[in-house]
């Protein structure tokens, strides 16, 4: 016995004390897939842009919404300037609220009281001056909720009204409904609908769009899936399984909807956001699963059809305030931003750009972590998607690569989750790399380095040095890394 547990004791202190493996990347020369100039995309809420049910610091909720209105969003030059540096990007308006708007763009018609809010030609027009002033292409929510409802079925007459009196410009795409599935836990369970209605409902609008000459992309159906259980109540309140053979390659732009956590507004929390939530690798794989769902879905019925998480932040129901706004929700964001690249998903769109708890900028303009690991994507993830290989792999270790936007080299993003230091011997054998390391002194703060250099304002990012480095590279820990190399004979990113 004194044996065995001698044994067992040394076979410990030898696994604490060995030399920890060093990382060697080999990033084979074929591109696996292409994703849309828009990858990243970003959103503003409905709510935001007309001033209606919106998350606040309370917390209050009215069914799947926030229980009290706030103001119209200020559409400044400031906040269209930090929009126009993640560009080429979507600006998704939807959300909850996008299913209770009533569209009176000519100012002609008094709102029913089945309606929450408005949108009229002002509010209108001041939106797509803000789109195009950001240099992003508008991606719009349309109502078909239980407001535009009579008998149990959609009154088209909202929607005709809205066709037939505005001005599209021609990079304008629609989305028919937010969350259609999940009626039931957003306005109530005799409002569901099935996947045989929204079908008719997709068709019926897609002819109405041609009819009134808008050249557009419709998208659908924009189906939430929860952590742990993916979509809620599908078994009984329909899923997206059962849409798909009713629309097949009709079906052209294929969205859904994703939060890893939920946060303290959710009245009901599977997995509430805390700090520690967006280190664990168990959490993090999970999109992979609902992922795959959703892929194995479009090849089987619309492979020409391209597929989009269309909403997705840290944390449901607005973000959980000092976890989603930190830098610790960077490692989700970055991770599955190069999880779902090699599950070929071709845009992203994140909840949201300014307000809440999940937005990538404060209140005042400052930015926050997820803006910032945003950009640096921008400038250094491509649209060509690589697949890299860790001989020494390790859950903690997350590694993903992608051609560089404008030059013929390779950019490797490096995510270390663990506590300790990582050795990087190489990548490719390239001898040199050009580094952007992402660091914090506290992973619960806003305030992070690149390249020891601290960013609070745009112009920090813009000013950033560069940072040549010899290999192998030290990897801080809890750190996330943009590095970019040029292996000779490399031609998948010519």
């Amino acid at each position: 016995m004194k044996l065995v547990t001698t044994f067992f004791i040394l076979s410990i202190f030898v696994s604490c004390t060995q030399k920890k493996k060093p990382i060697n990347i080999n990033t084979p020369d074929n591109v696996i897939h292409v994703t849309k100039k828009e990858y990243l995309s970003v959103a503003l809420d409905t709510a935001q842009i007309v001033g209606s049910y919106w998350w606040d610091t309370e917390g209050e909720m009215m069914l799947g919404r926030g229980k009290n209105k706030t103001s119209p969003l200020n559409l400044n030059l400031r906040l269209s300037e930090l929009l126009k540096e993640l560009s080429p990007t979507y600006l998704r308006i939807g959300g909850s609220e996008a299913d209770a708007l009533f569209y009176n763009i000519k100012g002609d018609r008094f709102t029913p009281n089945t309606f929450d809010s408005e949108l009229n030609a002002s509010t209108w027009k001041k939106l797509l001056h803000f789109t195009e002033q950001s240099n992003a292409k508008l991606f719009f929510t349309l109502n078909i909720g239980p407001s535009s409802w009579i008998d149990n079925q959609l009154d088209f007459s909202n929607l005709e009204y809205f066709f037939q009196n505005i001005k599209t410009p021609t990079d304008i795409e629609f989305e028919l409904g937010n969350e259609v599935f999940a009626y039931w836990a957003i306005f109530g369970s005799q409002f569901q609908m099935t996947p045989k209605q929204y079908a008719d409902y997709y068709l019926k609008t897609k002819k109405l769009l041609k009819e009134n000459k808008l050249k557009t992309n419709l998208a659908g159906p924009a189906s939430a899936y929860w952590p742990v259980i993916g979509e809620p109540l599908g078994f009984y309140f329909h899923k997206m399984d059962e849409l798909h053979p009713l629309l097949k390659e009709k079906l052209s732009r294929i969205t859904w909807h994703y939060y890893p956590t939920q946060s303290f507004r959710c009245p009901l929390q599977i997995r509430k956001a805390h700090k520690k939530s967006f280190l664990n690798p168990v959490i993090l794989d999970e999109i992979k699963k609902w992922a795959k769902e959703q892929l194995i879905l479009k090849e089987k019925y619309s492979p020409n059809s391209e597929l989009w998480l269309g909403e997705t932040g840290p944390a449901q129901c607005g973000g959980e305030p000092n976890v989603s706004d930190t830098f610790l929700s960077s490692f989700w964001w970055v991770d599955q931003l190069g999880t779902l690249a090699q599950l070929k998903h071709d845009v992203i769109i994140r909840q949201n750009l300014i307000g809440a708890d999940y937005a990538l900028v404060n209140s005042n303009y400052s930015l926050r972590p997820d803006y910032i690991v945003s950009w640096l994507w921008k400038k250094l993830m491509g649209t060509k998607v690589l697949k890299p290989q860790n001989k020494n792999e390790n859950s903690l270790v997350r590694i993903y690569s992608h051609c560089h936007p404008t030059q013929n080299s390779i950019t490797t993003l490096l995510i270390n989750l663990e506590s300790k230091k990582q050795t990087l011997k190489s990548i490719n054998n390239s001898p040199t790399a050009q580094v952007f390391a992402i660091t914090t002194n506290q992973l619960s703060s806003q305030r992070v380095m690149i390249n020891n250099s601290k960013i609070v304002q745009l112009s920090d990012l813009k000013n950033l040095p560069a940072s040549d480095k010899k290999f192998p590279l030290d990897i801080a820990p809890y750190s996330i890394n943009f590095i970019q190399t040029s292996p000779s004979g490399f031609s998948a990113c010519r």
